[in-house]
């Protein structure tokens, strides 16, 4: 890709024969859907000088965090335990399997997309925010458990199955929580 290009759109969207991409140094943004319904994606090569990510969406064919290949020099973004995490903020921006860093600040938007959770989750009490549709999967978690830690909880962050009981530390449920934190609502 040439080092001209500073922003990569949804150019590579639903593109099922593309295998190996290498963005160029100078390349700073990824859009929404940059790479999303690649499933043939087997290496994605980071610049150091990425600075945003748009919406964890654009890797919803990444099976594997070997397959992103993110400089060390990137001053904006790191892998860290297998999961691609903003450096300043600590915000959890992909995730490859249930497994939530401790010290994970912020839960990010998208950042479980279809990633299964087991029957239990555990949210790690470092955790202090989760963006909506931070965790939107498609099994079947039986418990998720919710630190007081959790100060904020943006609408439809969770996407779960009926069924789900979710065990909350605060003794009353925060200001900041949005009522409809689950997705579908169920009016209670």
């Amino acid at each position: 890709m040439p080092g001209t290009v500073k922003e990569i759109g949804d150019i590579f969207y639903n593109c099922w024969a593309l295998e190996n991409v290498t963005l160029s140094e100078g390349c700073a943004i990824i859009g929404d859907d940059a790479f999303s319904l690649c499933p043939a994606l087997e290496k994605l090569v980071l610049p150091s000088t990425i600075q945003q990510i748009k919406s964890a969406k654009c890797f919803d064919s990444v099976q594997s965090p070997d397959v992103i290949a993110l400089s060390p020099e990137n001053n904006f973004y790191e892998m860290r335990e297998d999961c691609l995490f903003e450096r300043e903020t600590s915000r959890l921006v992909l995730a490859f399997d249930a497994n939530i860093p401790e010290a994970t600040k912020i839960i990010g938007e998208h950042s479980f997309w279809r990633v299964s959770l087991g029957e239990e989750l555990i949210i790690p009490g470092e955790v202090t925010m989760i963006e909506e549709s931070a965790f939107h999967c498609t099994d079947t978690t039986k418990t998720i458990f919710l630190p007081d830690s959790v100060q904020r909880i943006a609408q439809g962050a969770f996407y779960v199955v009926e069924g789900t009981t979710f065990l909350c530390e605060a003794a009353a449920c925060p200001a900041n929580w949005h009522k409809e934190f689950l997705f579908p609502y169920d009016g209670t």
